[in-house]
């Protein structure tokens, strides 16, 4: 069953047909696409309970679960059970439960798992989303891959933990606050507030940390910082830390 809603429409029967209400255009033009299993509408609360494959999608956000409850007065939506909510970006959100704005930009979940659309990957206790900027709490970042090619769980080289991490698409970084890098079982401090790249090009600020081992230097650990100087230019300074001999710098510049 899929259904498009209106965003500001006032629905008038059980199937859900929506007819909208005396409202400026680009309200009417607020399309939700809907669709489950079985829905159910309860047309003087206009309240609509949905159990099976739902499905919502509304401006390039995309929710799936297993049931959702929708309280489109108060324009509150609860999702539950193996729920799924993707981004316009490329990014998902996964989690059991989530309490979101049927602006499917805005919500809290918890016990999450953040997937990038570039592949890293962010778990965390708690996170709340605002127009779109992801804000977790108690979180743990690894760029590397968390399964074997079985699909088995396996523990990462090194991940990145902070009490705070601030996730914005739009600037693509990543925002650690009260951050340490966990090498190999090894937990060591980083710099109370620590910025890294989400995966994309052209930004100035750290890119994420490269581990390495050998049996000449041991296992080196080498945080780049990129400056992005123009459009066709850029600066890179890459402190390398080792076990096994003295650190180096490594410092580029490029012109293309």
């Amino acid at each position: 069953m899929l259904v498009p809603i209106p965003a500001a429409a006032a629905a008038q029967d059980v199937q859900l047909t929506a007819t909208p209400e005396a409202a400026p255009a680009a309200d009417q033009e607020q399309i939700i696409e809907f669709s489950a299993d079985q829905v159910s509408y309860d047309s003087n609360a206009d309240f609509v309970t949905a159990s099976g494959a739902v499905r919502m999608n509304r401006e390039g956000n995309y929710l799936a679960a297993d049931e959702v409850t929708w309280d489109r007065k108060s324009g509150q939506v609860m999702a539950r059970g193996n729920v799924v909510l993707a981004t316009p970006q490329g990014d998902k959100l996964i989690g059991d439960n989530v309490q979101l704005a049927d602006t499917m930009r805005d919500g809290t979940i918890n016990n999450l798992l953040l997937v990038l659309e570039s592949g890293g990957r962010i778990a965390a206790q708690r996170g709340t989303r605002v127009n779109g900027v992801n804000t977790l709490s108690n979180a743990i970042y690894s760029p590397c891959p968390v399964t074997t090619p079985a699909g088995c769980p396996k523990r990462p080289s090194w991940a990145i933990t902070a009490a705070r991490v601030i996730d914005d698409p739009n600037s693509d970084r990543i925002r650690f606050e009260g951050g340490r890098l966990q090498l190999f079982g090894l937990n060591l401090p980083l710099l109370p507030i620590f910025n890294i790249g989400r995966g994309g090009e052209g930004t100035t600020g750290f890119l994420a940390p490269d581990i390495a081992v050998s049996n000449r230097n041991g296992f080196e650990v080498a945080v780049p910082y990129h400056w992005q100087i123009g459009p066709n230019r850029d600066f890179n300074v890459t402190p390398h830390v080792y076990t096994g001999v003295l650190p180096a710098i490594d410092i580029k510049y490029r012109e293309l």
